[in-house]
């Protein structure tokens, strides 16, 4: 018992040690107020740019976007928040289309719209879409499959398509 004693009465007198700065210092009865640990400052981080601060980097969705259009509606090409617009000017027509993202594949896309075109004679018709995007820096490339349904002044169906690139603001 008596060595026992003896272990614990040396375990107590025994000083405490303290890391600080990569090393060992004595801590005292008079100093254990005085250790505390040490925080080291993080710098700051850097201040996003406009161009970090949008969300459609890397996708091509979301946000504003201004372009040209080749293909069956060669003309201008306008998206915004997952609506976007196409005014062909080699045959005028006007397209409307909602897009939704597939889950799991932030570069591919799919819609429904519907198209108007005057060619002749006028032609409205109900579609689908089927693109891919891929943003860099500012500009969004993109591509398109329509499969579109005349259905006025001539019931058919075609496959129609489009490449483009639309500058994101």
């Amino acid at each position: 018992m008596k060595k026992w004693l003896l272990v614990a009465a040396s375990m107590v007198a025994m000083p405490v040690l303290a890391q600080s700065n990569g090393g060992y210092r004595q801590v005292t009865p008079d100093t254990q107020a005085q250790v505390q640990p040490e925080v080291q400052k993080q710098p700051a981080a850097p201040k996003p740019t406009p161009r970090q601060r949008r969300s459609t980097v890397g996708t091509g969705i979301g946000g504003t976007q201004v372009g040209i259009a080749v293909g069956e509606d060669s003309g201008v090409a306008f998206r915004y928040q997952g609506y976007q617009a196409t005014i062909g000017l080699n045959r005028f027509s006007v397209a409307v289309d909602k897009t939704f993202r597939f889950s799991g594949h932030p570069h591919f896309y799919w819609g429904i719209g519907g198209k108007l075109r005057n060619d002749y004679y006028h032609k409205l018709a109900a579609r689908a879409v089927f693109g891919a995007s891929a943003q860099v820096e500012d500009f969004v490339f993109f591509g398109e499959l329509q499969p579109t349904l005349y259905l006025v002044n001539d019931t058919k169906l075609q496959l129609e398509g489009v490449v483009g690139v639309r500058y994101a603001f």
